[in-house]
Order: structure tokens, then C-alpha cells, then sequence
């Protein structure tokens, strides 16, 4: 199996109103991490204070960074298209909705089809057993015991992801090659 995780922060919840300020991407063959794509963006618009403190944006330490910008996009549909187009993330429908919203603004071409893995919707089985208390990244941490790093670090989050996505799949599946 081939697939890319993938982790966005961003000023809001809204991929039509809100910028991403960070985005990570690192690729997976068949058990294989590859290098993890991390960069982090200047905001245009203002981010809130509550915004601020789940993604640890800092409108000073971010005031050198490039605000988010068509070359990254273009390596991550890049990316993407190499690993059978499979974004898995936790909550990749949020996550593909703001990488398809930058890519249509900037002109990017999007894939035809991409198939989004949720690491939430696989561990359902454990929550409902009462194995895991939430279906959110830091519970899901627990299953690999560790929990994210200080907010925001997409890098983090991405490989955080890939543990739980290795974990669940070899509970459900058995051994990856």
C-alpha cells in the first residue's frame, strides 16, 4: 500500500475564510516512511487568540515566513499522485478540504479522485469497546503511547498519525510487510 499523511494547521475551521499557517506531508510505501514535507506560513489575515492556542501559531515568530504559496501545494499533489493518490490523516476530509481550496485559488489542477483514510474512523471499533476515550489525535496517541507534541508542529502530528494508522492496521490486518 502505497499513501501520503498528511497534517494542516490553519487560522480557522473554514477552508474558504481561514489560511493554512502549517502543512506537512510525508510519504508511505508499504510500510515505509519516507521524508517528512514541512513548512510553516506567514497569515494574511489576523488569527485569533483561541486559534493561536490549539495551532501555537505566533504572529511574530511567523512574520519571515512566506505566506502559503502554489510550490508547495504543486509538491504535494505531486506527492500524492506517487502514492496512489491515498491521503490518510486524522479528519482528512478537513484537512483535503483546505488543500483543494488553496490549489483552486492558486489554479493548482487537482486529481480527478483521492481516496481520504481516516485514523479516526479505524479506531471506532476500540472507542466503542471503551478501549481508547476519544477519536481525536491526542487519544488515539494513547494506542502508541505517546500524545502530540506542544500545539501546532504538523511534523509531529503527521508521524503521530502514521504510528496509529501502523498500530490499528496491524491490529485489524495483521503484520505490514
Amino acid at each position: 500500500m502505497k499513501c501520503v499523511f498528511v497534517n494542516v494547521q490553519t487560522t480557522g475551521l473554514d477552508a474558504r475564510s481561514s489560511e493554512i499557517v502549517e502543512l506537512a506531508a510525508m510519504p508511505w510505501d508499504d510500510g515505509k516512511s519516507g521524508p517528512i514535507d514541512v513548512d510553516q506560513f506567514r497569515a494574511i489575515g489576523r488569527v485569533s487568540d483561541d486559534i493561536a492556542k490549539i495551532n501555537g501559531y505566533d504572529d511574530k515568530a511567523r512574520e519571515t515566513c512566506a505566506t502559503f504559496r502554489h510550490g508547495f501545494v504543486e509538491r504535494l499533489l505531486a506527492m500524492l499522485a506517487n502514492h496512489e493518490n491515498v491521503l490518510v490523516a486524522c479528519n482528512p476530509t478537513f484537512v483535503w478540504d483546505f488543500i483543494s481550496t488553496a490549489a483552486e485559488r492558486m489554479g493548482v489542477p487537482l486529481p480527478s479522485c483521492v481516496r481520504l483514510v481516516d485514523v479516526s474512523s479505524m479506531a471506532v471499533p476500540l472507542y466503542v469497546a471503551g478501549k481508547v476515550g476519544g477519536l481525536g489525535l491526542a487519544d488515539l496517541g494513547k494506542i502508541v503511547g505517546r500524545a502530540p507534541k506542544s500545539p501546532g508542529q504538523a511534523a509531529d502530528k503527521v508521524e503521530l498519525t502514521r504510528d496509529v494508522f501502523e498500530k490499528l492496521f496491524a491490529l485489524y490486518y495483521g503484520a505490514l510487510k
